[in-house]
C-alpha cells in the first residue's frame, strides 16, 4: 500500500511543483522527499495500535496519556523543532528535531521569542498535563516532519538543514487526539461540519453533535486564491535561503533557527488581511483564524507579471492532504475490517445470520421490527455478544474502531443471510454488500 501511494503521489507533486527550481537539490529527489511524506502520513492513519515510536508509550501514568494511535484517521503529532523550546509540565520532556513526533500540540501563547508550552489534545480538561477548555481552543501542531515515526529515511544531515531537505509538518488538532475525545468522533461526519467562530466541542458525548473543534487549514496557490480551506495537513519543503518579504532580511539557519528562516511568505491581495501570507505564521488563533499555508513557483518566472510583487522569493514546496481525501482513505480500510466483521460472524458466531442493526448512534443496542431494517453498524449483538470476537482479540479496547461504525449505515435483508453497508457522508463511496 505505501508504495503504491507513493508513486500515486510523486506523479502528483511532480505535476504540481515543476516549475519551481531547487537549486542545491535535485528536482527529482524534492519531489520523492514530499510524496513519501504524504504517502507515510495516509498509511500511517490506518494504524490502530501505534507501535512506530517506542519512546513515546509512557502509559496513563502520574496524569500523563500514551500516545497511541487509537482512532484509524488519526495523524501523528509534529516533531518539536529545534530553536523551539518545548516545556511539557511534566519530567517527560521531548527532545526536539529528533524525527520522532512529540506529545502535543503549540499553545497560543506560543510567539517566535518564547518557549512553546506542548499539550495533548484530549480530556479531562484541566488536568496536567491535559489543556483546560481555553487552552483547547488555541492549539497549534506544527513542526517538522517526524520521519522516524513514519519510517522514513533521514531527510537531512543536521537539524539546521541548510539545504531545506527536512520537511515542516502543520496538522489539524482535530487529527491527533491521543484518546479520541476531541473531537469525539472522528469519522465521515467531520467532513461536513462546519465550525462557529470561537466554539469548541471537545465535551461532546459520542451520540452528541460531531463537530470539529478546530477549523481546517486553508491552502492557497501562488496567486494567493484558495485551493482548499478542508486541509487536514500540510507539508512544506523549505526551498535554499532567500529574503523574505517585505524588506530585505534574509533567512539565518541554524540548529536553533525558528520557522521564519526555513519558510517563505508572500505578498499578494488575496492573502489574509489583503496584505501577506506567511508559511511561518504558526501564532495566529487558530479558533478564529485558520493557518493559511501558500504555494510557490520559481522567482525567476514572475518578472514582469503583475500578480506577482517585485521583490517575490518564495520557494517553500507543499503536498497536502484534505479532509475528504483522508477519511476516504481510511474509509477503504474501515469497509474491509466491516466485511471480514460480518462474515466472521455469519460463520462462527451465528449460525449462518447476520447481526441485527443497532439504534442510530448506538454501537449495542439492537433494533428490532421487520426486516429489511436500517440502522448503525454492530459492534454488540441482540444477544449481548462482541460481533467480531477475532477483532476484540486483535485489537483489545479497540474494537469499536474508534466510532467508524457509529459513521456507517448498516441494514439487515429479510432471512438475516445477506447485509449492506455504507458511509453515507463520503461522498462517492458506493454501498458494500455481503456476502
Amino acid at each position: 500500500m505505501l508504495v503504491t501511494l507513493t508513486v500515486g503521489g510523486y506523479f502528483g507533486v511532480r505535476a504540481l511543483n515543476i516549475a519551481v527550481n531547487r537549486s542545491g537539490m535535485d528536482e527529482r529527489e524534492a519531489e520523492k522527499i514530499l510524496a513519501q511524506a504524504k504517502a507515510a502520513l495516509l498509511a500511517w492513519s490506518l494504524v490502530t495500535i501505534d507501535d512506530n515510536n517506542s519512546k513515546s508509550h509512557w502509559m496513563q501514568t502520574n496524569s500523563q496519556v500514551g500516545i497511541r494511535a487509537f482512532r484509524p484517521g488519526t495523524l501523528p503529532y509534529p516533531d518539536v523543532a529545534t530553536g523551539i523550546t518545548a516545556s511539557f509540565a511534566t519530567t517527560a520532556n521531548p527532545t526536539p528535531s529528533d524525527g520522532e513526533r512529540d506529545q502535543g500540540c503549540a499553545n497560543l501563547t506560543w510567539t517566535t521569542t518564547a518557549t512553546v508550552t506542548l499539550r495533548p489534545v484530549g480530556t479531562p480538561a484541566g488536568t496536567a498535563p491535559f489543556p483546560t477548555a481555553t487552552q483547547r481552543v488555541n492549539l497549534r501542531c506544527f513542526g517538522r516532519l517526524p520521519y522516524k515515526t513514519l519510517g522514513l529515511p533521514k531527510p537531512a544531515d543536521t537539524s539546521a538543514d541548510t539545504d531545506g531537505r527536512w520537511p515542516w509538518y502543520i496538522v489539524s488538532a482535530n487529527l491527533v487526539s491521543t484518546r479520541g475525545e476531541c473531537p469525539v468522533r472522528l469519522d465521515s461526519t467531520l467532513t461536513n461540519t462546519a465550525l462557529a467562530a470561537g466554539s469548541n466541542s471537545c465535551d461532546s458525548s459520542p451520540t452528541g453533535s460531531a463537530t470539529a473543534p478546530f477549523p481546517w487549514l486553508i491552502v492557497r496557490d501562488p496567486y494567493g486564491n484558495i485551493v482548499s480551506s478542508r486541509v487536514a495537513a500540510v507539508v512544506i519543503l523549505p526551498g535554499p535561503v532567500t529574503t523574505r518579504q517585505p524588506g530585505s532580511v534574509r533567512q539565518i539557519r541554524s540548529a536553533t533557527a525558528l520557522p521564519r528562516e526555513y519558510l517563505d511568505t508572500v505578498d499578494n491581495p488575496n492573502c489574509p488581511g489583503g496584505v501577506r501570507c506567511d508559511n511561518a505564521l504558526l501564532n495566529t488563533n487558530p479558533n478564529t483564524t485558520p493557518m493559511t499555508f501558500i504555494q510557490c513557483v520559481n522567482p525567476a518566472t514572475t518578472t514582469g507579471d503583475a500578480r506577482f510583487a517585485a521583490n517575490y522569493a518564495c520557494n517553500d514546496r507543499l503536498v497536502f492532504i484534505t479532509v475528504d481525501e483522508l477519511f476516504n482513505h481510511v474509509a477503504k480500510r474501515m469497509e474491509r475490517e466491516f466485511v471480514t466483521c460480518l462474515k466472521e460472524y455469519f460463520s462462527t458466531v451465528n449460525s449462518g445470520k447476520y447481526p441485527w442493526p443497532t439504534q442510530p448512534n448506538s454501537v449495542s443496542t439492537p433494533m428490532s421490527g421487520t426486516l429489511p431494517l436500517t440502522g448503525s453498524f454492530p459492534s454488540i449483538d441482540d444477544a449481548a455478544r462482541v460481533t467480531c470476537p477475532d477483532a476484540q482479540t486483535r485489537f483489545s479496547t479497540e474494537s469499536n474502531w474508534g466510532d467508524w461504525q457509529r459513521a456507517a449505515s448498516y441494514t439487515l435483508q429479510a432471512g438475516q443471510t445477506s447485509a449492506q453497508f455504507s458511509f453515507t457522508d463520503l461522498t462517492g463511496r458506493p454501498p458494500v454488500t455481503v456476502p
